[in-house]
């Protein structure tokens, strides 16, 4: 009898301890992650032809997309800033960890690796951050609200116009349609009229109203 009490004392211990049990958490975002990664992979190893429009469009879709933070890399920009090319180049990859389609991460990168005399990595930023600009050219001619520039960050809009050497001087957002349009006035030169962009931000507010419904 004593030992029939302990077996079913053990088996019920056992049912306690495997419903105890916790389950991995579920992430609505691995399968985009591992696409974005496996792409990113592919990218780094430059085992094919980068579609660059593809790797912009698959981040997007990952947890690492953050495209309303205006908030730049301070510590990078002041080491870039300073001449401390060695530290510019650690930040920058510590930037890009993240955020491999980052602008301002490849174009930081791409100049304190060549101070540094990394011609390797220097190389592959300068690779990445081509494709990237030929990439949101290519979106549209940005000079009117039905030719817009498409883009997926506020960070790679303003370094857009900072990498072609234009100035920001006002934005003013209108919607066309089902878009959210920036109507940016840059300058290139202080003395020089004023130009008139248009940047497609519908990527934004529908990464906005998403992590919204996410929070109900």
């Amino acid at each position: 009898m004593a030992n029939a009490c302990k077996r079913i004392f053990w088996l019920m211990a056992s049912v306690v301890i495997i419903g105890c049990q916790s389950t991995p958490a579920f992430n609505p975002y691995q399968k985009a992650d591992d696409n974005y990664l496996n792409f990113l992979a592919k990218v780094e190893n430059k085992s094919h032809l980068t579609d660059f429009n593809q790797l912009r469009e698959l981040y997007t879709a990952t947890s690492f997309y953050s495209p309303l933070s205006s908030q730049t890399n301070e510590s990078l920009l002041k080491a870039f800033k300073g001449d401390q090319y060695a530290e510019c180049a650690q930040l920058a990859s510590q930037h890009l960890m993240n955020h491999q389609v980052s602008l301002l991460g490849h174009y930081t990168g791409m100049v304190c690796n060549a101070k540094n005399g990394n011609d390797t990595a220097y190389l592959y930023h300068q690779y990445m951050l081509d494709g990237l600009m030929e990439s949101v050219a290519a979106s549209g001619d940005g000079t009117s609200m039905d030719s817009p520039f498409k883009i997926i960050s506020k960070e790679e809009m303003i370094f857009y116009i900072d990498l072609n050497g234009l100035t920001l001087v006002d934005q003013n957002l209108k919607r066309k349609d089902d878009n959210i349009i920036d109507i940016v006035t840059v300058k290139q030169h202080p003395s020089h009229p004023d130009i008139t962009l248009y940047f497609d931000l519908s990527k934004l507010e529908l990464f906005h109203i998403t992590s919204q419904l996410k929070q109900q």
